[in-house]
């Protein structure tokens, strides 16, 4: 069984940053995900399970 468990939503606020990682507003994760996308941070977590 997979479960399956949402923590963000498209209307969470993300940081924009410039080229150097300057912060510079913010904007709704789903706007900035639309079209060519826009700066802003970000962070991943990957987990792998072996068998």
């Amino acid at each position: 069984m997979v479960r399956r468990e949402d923590v963000s939503s498209p209307s969470e606020e993300l940081i924009l940053v410039d080229e150097l990682d300057r912060e510079i507003g913010y904007r709704a994760k789903g706007e900035c995900h639309e079209g060519n996308g826009v700066l802003h941070r970000a962070f991943f977590i990957f987990g792998f399970i072996v068998l």
